[in-house]
C-alpha cells in the first residue's frame, strides 16, 4: 500500500517549521494552505490516492473534508485492505469527520491508516459505531 511509506511522518511542532510532505498534500487541494495545522486527513487520502493512480479529488479542489469521501468509488459492504473509511467525528449528524484507509478491523474497532491520526500518518484504532461508509476507490485510466 503506497500510504504505508509515509507512516511516522508528524506534523512540526511550531508554524515556522512545518512538514513539506503534509504541506504538499494538502496545497493539492487548499491551495492556500500555508500550515500543518489544518486537519489534513482528507488531504492525505487524496494525496495517496493520486500518487497511486485512483480516483481522488482534482487539483485546487477547495475542501478538505472528510465526508467528501462518501461521494467518492463505489459503495462496500466488507472492507479490504486500502478501501476508504469514513467516520463521524464530534456527532454523526455534524460536518466534521475523519478518513483514512481500512487495515482490518476486530469486533469493535476497525483500524486505519491515515493522517492526523495523533499528528502523523499511523495506524489507530477506531470504534465501529463511528463508521459512515466504506468505499473502494476506481483505478484513474
Amino acid at each position: 500500500m503506497t500510504g504505508l511509506k509515509y507512516y511516522g511522518i508528524t506534523e512540526q511542532s511550531t508554524t515556522e517549521k512545518n512538514s513539506p510532505t503534509i504541506l504538499s498534500w494538502l496545497k493539492l487541494l487548499l491551495p492556500w494552505a500555508n500550515n500543518d495545522e489544518i486537519a489534513w486527513c482528507s488531504a492525505y487520502v487524496n494525496g495517496i490516492a493520486k500518487e497511486a493512480g485512483f480516483e481522488h479529488f482534482p487539483d485546487r479542489h477547495g475542501s478538505a473534508l472528510a465526508r467528501e469521501w462518501l461521494n467518492k468509488g463505489v459503495v462496500v459492504e466488507i472492507p479490504e485492505v486500502g478501501d476508504v473509511v469514513v467516520l463521524w467525528r464530534g456527532n454523526k449528524e455534524a460536518v466534521t469527520g475523519h478518513v483514512g484507509f481500512f487495515i482490518r478491523e476486530n469486533k469493535t474497532h476497525v483500524f486505519l491508516l491515515g493522517g492526523n491520526q495523533s499528528n502523523s500518518v499511523n495506524i489507530t484504532a477506531f470504534p465501529k459505531e463511528r463508521i459512515l461508509g466504506y468505499r473502494r476507490l476506481k483505478a484513474k485510466r
